[in-house]
Order: structure tokens, then sequence, then C-alpha cells
């Protein structure tokens, strides 16, 4: 049991980085790609109309976003600090 969950998640961590390899990211910017990606979708598809976000707030993400991924980890722990 112990060994067939420990493949099983062996398998999946390689199918992620494999993921991220062939875009040539790291796994920290694909999944925050992804999560992007689905924000957006689920914006424009008017499933996200309750979830009001504060100026500050958006604009604190744009930044986050277009300044690239490479610190969007460290930027999202900061926030939470605050």
């Amino acid at each position: 049991m112990k060994t067939s969950l420990k493949y099983t998640i062996i398998k999946i961590r390689q199918k992620i980085s494999f993921s991220a390899f062939k875009r040539k990211m790291t796994i920290l910017e694909l999944f925050s790609d992804t999560i992007l990606k689905t924000f957006r979708i689920l914006q424009k598809a008017g499933c996200m109309t309750f979830w009001k976000i504060d100026d500050y707030m958006n604009d604190f993400f744009e930044k986050i976003i277009t300044g690239g991924m490479v610190n969007s980890l460290k930027n999202i722990t900061l926030m939470n600090q605050a």
C-alpha cells in the first residue's frame, strides 16, 4: 500500500515537472500561470462576480503578474504578512 502510494506520487510529480519543462518554466511559474489563467477564465465567464477586490489589491496583483513569476511567491508571502 505504502509503496504504491509513493510511486503514484512520484508519477504525478514527474508529469508536473515534464509539463513545466516543455513550457520552459519552473514548477512555481507553471502553477502560478495556471491559477491565473483559471481565474481569468472564471472571471470572463461571470463566475467570479461575487468576488470584489480593492483597487490596492488589484494593483498589487498586477505588479506581481507583470513583474514576472520569479519573485511572485516572495511577493505574495510579503502581502500576507501585512
